[in-house]
């Protein structure tokens, strides 16, 4: 079967590059023939400019540019390496004639109004292209956004061009049995790939030589690195701050091979980010998940709770502890869980097969 992938593959964010890649390999691994097709909406091309014209009027933000100009063409590079790794397709939206079997949509937040400047026809199955298709949604996610009754509205009148709805946070498959609408909680493809797959995208960077605490955040928040230094006072060791954007100060741009092998090697991590979490889980490392009330704590908080870690996400320095050990067993049987029944989902669905979720306990 051929198969597009519709996802935010060109942004230039470690998660999203990340979770297209697992799942263009998931899918790979079935025996499909897999394309990303190659959408790349102005909205997450301009998400990461190089330079911004308002800059002009500001000698600060202009000198930072000039300072971290350097930092921020290496970054591209490192992104725009991975992206073309990927078995990148053209699509044609306005023409039928095309030789794909199904499509998926999917996974990260291609249904955030706030995101995607309202609701974007293409990763709703809205376009002629998609017409005579199976079309199945992913791990899709609105984000933690509230929607206006119009807003409501459109979109559940769009979620009707799919046959097969696969949806990433238990609050958002809730809302959706709220309506009427069937859907299945599927893991993000990052957790779908496993540690196998996650240490053959880190195995080419050499191990860390010494011992340190992992920083990254998702959004500006005094909290990630503040804790992430107590927690390595306390351990002894050093922290290491990834940057989230090009004009991160202090902070490493690194490539996504060189970011999942900083999960890999850390002694503890500290994130705000809901694929830092993920990663944090995959590779069996003491971590925390900092409540920041930006839009990854709902993705966060469904995860964790599903997979019984929301003790985990912490709001307060004193909620720290350290050398308090995580029982990874039962966790990992719980991820293991999760991941077969999202294979059996995704295996169901393109096979036309309708996906039985009262056999699974999935709530």
């Amino acid at each position: 079967m051929k198969i597009g992938i519709l996802s935010f593959h060109c942004a230039r964010n470690y998660g999203a590059v990340l979770q297209c890649y697992c799942l263009t390999k998931v899918l790979s691994s079935l025996h499909h023939d897999v394309k990303v097709i190659d959408y790349r909406p102005s909205y997450i091309v301009d998400a990461y400019p190089l330079f911004q014209r308002r800059w002009l009027k500001h000698p600060i933000s202009l000198l930072r540019f000039v300072l971290y100009l350097p930092a921020t063409l290496q970054r591209r590079r490192h992104f725009d390496r991975f992206i073309a790794s990927l078995p990148l397709c053209p699509l044609p939206f306005d023409r039928p004639d095309n030789d794909f079997d199904a499509f998926v949509f999917g996974s990260d937040q291609i249904w955030n109004p706030f995101i995607c400047d309202g609701f974007d026809p293409a990763y709703f199955a809205g376009k002629t292209a998609f017409a005579g298709k199976l079309k199945i949604s992913y791990a899709a996610s609105t984000g933690d956004v509230t929607l206006t009754e119009g807003e409501r509205e459109t979109f559940l009148r769009l979620l009707g061009n799919f046959d097969v709805l696969g949806v990433r946070e238990t609050s958002l498959q809730a809302f959706l049995e709220d309506h009427g609408i069937s859907s299945t909680f599927t893991a993000d493809p990052v957790v779908l790939a496993g540690k196998g797959l996650l240490d053959e995208i880190a195995g080419k960077v050499p191990p860390a030589r010494k011992t340190y605490v992992l920083s990254y955040e998702i959004a500006p928040s005094e909290k990630v690195d503040s804790f992430a230094r107590m927690i390595a006072k306390e351990l002894g060791c050093r922290v290491i701050s990834v940057a989230r954007g090009n004009f991160s100060r202090g902070r490493i741009n690194i490539s996504p091979r060189q970011f999942v092998a900083l999960f890999r090697d850390a002694a503890f991590i500290v994130t705000s980010s809901f694929h830092g979490t993920a990663l944090s889980v995959m590779f069996g490392k003491p971590f925390y998940a900092v409540f920041t009330d930006s839009y990854a704590d709902a993705r966060m908080h469904s995860f964790l709770s599903y997979i019984g870690l929301v003790d985990r996400m912490i709001r307060e320095q004193s909620q720290i502890h350290p050398h308090e050990e995580i029982l990874f067993e039962p966790v990992q049987e719980r991820v293991e869980r999760l991941r077969k029944k999202s294979f059996e989902f995704l295996e169901k669905s393109l096979r036309g097969i309708k996906y039985d979720r009262g056999d699974d306990g999935m709530t």
